[in-house]
């Protein structure tokens, strides 16, 4: 089975859009059915999260990262498809221009994986929601 990968540039920052911690109040909580238009990558940190995107389910655990790419062919939106009282990390963020020659330098980013150090993920979660908080520009917050 080969492992489904996202390439983006990594000769320039990203756009970033957006951050932010989720913790489910009980185990009853579902995802909302939202619509996505970016990059999302998720860091679950407690217990699984249990998300359908694009006709396909997944089953995220603590300690485990998914990465959703923006969609129009099958359906954009993301929904949760068993409960869970779990919580993570997420961040969206869009490639800054297109793939141009085979030439361009590209990071090769895994769809889900499960993280060596997810704590340290976490903590440049918390860092990057700081500098959003501390009113960081756009400029700082793309390469951040």
């Amino acid at each position: 089975m080969t492992m489904k990968t996202y390439e983006i540039l990594s000769d320039r920052p990203v756009s970033f859009a957006r951050t932010g911690k989720f913790e489910a109040l009980n185990e009853a909580w579902k995802h909302e059915d939202y619509p996505l238009e970016d990059y999302e990558l998720i860091v679950v940190i407690r217990d699984v999260l249990y998300l359908q995107y694009d006709q396909k389910r997944y089953v995220v655990n603590e300690g485990e990262m998914l990465l959703l790419p923006p969609t129009v062919v099958l359906s954009n939106r993301r929904i949760g498809y068993k409960a869970s009282k779990c919580s993570f990390y997420w961040m969206h963020f869009s490639p800054k221009g297109e793939i141009g020659t085979d030439k361009t330098e590209k990071l090769i980013l895994p769809e889900s994986m499960k993280l060596l150090q997810p704590e340290r993920v976490a903590i440049l979660l918390r860092q990057l929601q700081d500098g959003l908080r501390n009113g960081y520009d756009a400029n700082c917050m793309d390469y951040f």
